[in-house]
């Protein structure tokens, strides 16, 4: 592993994607309250704010959200300066929940149920729809109220993480996909298309409600300290 990480430009880091330098860090404050470095050259500095940047507002671990705090001070004879992270536990939630976007793009009409499970397989939402055919080639350029009124809107969560969305048509299978949900300010959206081949995830959705990007992922990374 490199000295040099990537700043995360998401605003909650998770826990089992740091990188294991971060996470030794990490472990030490949990459990003795606080970690503490010297420095004297850069790449000796704590690795925890280089991978936090600016944008990360908390840490996520086991279910429970911490917000960081680093101290600095002078180290002895003034040949370096000391680093201390701790955290504290934190809420880390939004007043407007996160909303799984959907569509349907075959050429028929789709009944079914689509179900929300959170990380501890406890169940959200549960809604029996009927969603009308709006294929991938009637995309408009820029959205009229009536293109959104084709798409189904289901607020789901206002906590920050994984979960699983379970699409059970009626004459068919039920398929289950991973959604992540960024909390952040607005909170993220993620999209999904409803194919012949089962729920995927629709890019043609770019700014149809709220602002455009790609569904958001925590971040990750590899050896050399670069995002992936």
């Amino acid at each position: 592993m490199g000295d040099s990480y990537e700043p995360c430009h998401e605003n909650v880091l998770v826990y089992d994607r740091l990188p294991d330098p971060v996470k030794a860090e990490v472990d030490t404050a949990l459990e003795e309250g606080a970690y503490e470095t010297t420095s004297f050259l850069v790449e000796d500095e704590l690795r925890y704010e280089r991978v936090a940047g600016r944008s990360v507002d908390a840490l996520r671990k086991d279910g429970t959200y911490y917000e960081a705090r680093v101290e600095s001070s002078t180290s002895w004879a003034g040949l370096g300066r000391t680093r201390t992270l701790s955290f504290e536990e934190t809420a880390f939630t939004s007043d407007t929940p996160a909303e799984l976007l959907v569509r349907n793009v075959t050429t028929d009409l789709w009944t079914g149920v689509i179900a929300i499970d959170d990380p501890a397989d406890e169940r959200l939402l549960e809604e029996r729809l009927t969603i009308e055919s709006y294929p991938r080639e009637e995309t408009p350029d820029h959205y009229t109220e009536a293109d959104r009124d084709r798409i189904v809107q289901l607020p789901v969560t206002n906590e920050y993480g994984r979960y699983e969305a379970t699409f059970d048509p009626d004459n068919g299978e039920p398929e289950r996909v991973d959604v992540w949900f960024t909390m952040g300010y607005p909170p993220r959206r993620n999209r999904y298309a409803i194919t012949d081949n089962g729920p995927e995830y629709d890019e043609t959705l770019y700014g149809a409600i709220g602002r455009p990007g790609h569904p958001s992922t925590p971040c990750s990374w590899d050896d050399e300290g670069n995002l992936i």
